[in-house]
């Protein structure tokens, strides 16, 4: 493995542990809030948390992405995929939903064919197959009556589906394709705006509210906006430069698997064998996504 090629997994390390601790700082926030407003304060934080240095140091950036349409297909990708994943919530469980919008894996190669003009690597599907299998597994824990559910649901996670495969497909032709040098910052900041301005819309749709009446939801918002917003975004944007969406997509299924190491290593806790055996298969097709595309 090449040095530019290593650097891009050591940086997909940074969303991976972000995003995979994500739930745990979710879950202190939501004893105290709502889903959509914290969600909503998550994105904004961040937003206003850069806007002083965008306006000291990267306006021109984010001038000239503002002007590449594939930097709106992807903010909009992103704010798509999070609107349908909070509704289909309305309507299913919670882990239906993930294990509908993180078969985003599946897709991606489909939509790699238009939007990078990558042909469909065969190599891939058994990959994305161990990958979907594994993912059911953690999901469901081989509880197969949550299918049995709201069709309207069903299809809203399959329309976030959608919208996280043309938002990994759509930022990897940007930062490999479009341009020689896209700023990570810039465009984790205008993605931020977008998907903001979106949440504040659905709050006021959904008349959801706002209040926030305890001080630890604001420290869950603050550790959420650094460690699984700031730092995991821009890292994952900057890896997308070195490794392909085809690979990243499956990859980063390792955020699933993160919390029940902790919660194993940390807190002693057990799990069911479709947990530990799911976990293994994610981690099976991560390590052969890398060596299938490396070879």
């Amino acid at each position: 493995m090449n040095q530019s090629k290593a650097r891009g997994y050591s940086l997909l390390l940074v969303p991976i542990i972000g995003w995979g601790l994500a739930p745990s700082i979710v879950d202190i926030g939501l004893d105290y809030i709502d889903p959509l407003p914290f969600l909503t304060y998550r994105f904004l934080a961040a937003t206003l948390l850069l806007t002083p240095f965008i306006l000291l140091k990267k306006q021109e950036e984010v001038k000239l992405l503002l002007k590449n349409r594939w930097t709106w297909i992807i903010g909009l990708s992103q704010a798509w995929a999070i609107l349908f994943q909070y509704l289909s919530q309305l309507f299913i469980l919670p882990s239906l939903s993930a294990t509908i919008s993180y078969s985003y894996m599946i897709l991606v190669p489909l939509v790699s064919v238009i939007i990078l003009q990558e042909s469909l690597d065969r190599r891939h599907i058994p990959v994305v197959v161990i990958a979907t299998l594994g993912l059911a597994m953690i999901t469901t824990e081989g509880n197969l009556d949550i299918f049995n559910t709201s069709g309207l649901g069903i299809f809203l996670a399959f329309l976030a589906t959608w919208g996280f495969a043309f938002y990994i497909t759509s930022t990897s032709r940007l930062t490999t394709k479009e341009s020689v040098e896209v700023d990570s910052f810039a465009l984790f900041y205008i993605i931020m705006v977008i998907v903001s301005i979106t949440g504040l819309l659905l709050s006021l749709i959904f008349q959801a509210d706002m209040r926030v009446a305890s001080s630890t939801v604001w420290i869950s918002i603050l550790l959420l906006t650094l460690i699984s917003t700031v730092f995991a975004y821009i890292a994952y944007i900057e890896a997308l430069k070195f490794i392909s969406a085809n690979t990243a997509s499956v990859v980063l299924l390792l955020q699933i698997v993160l919390p029940f190491l902790i919660d194993f290593f940390v807190f002693g806790r057990t799990f069911s064998w479709w947990v530990i055996v799911g976990s293994l298969l994610i981690i099976a097709a991560s390590a052969l996504a890398i060596v299938v595309h490396h070879h």
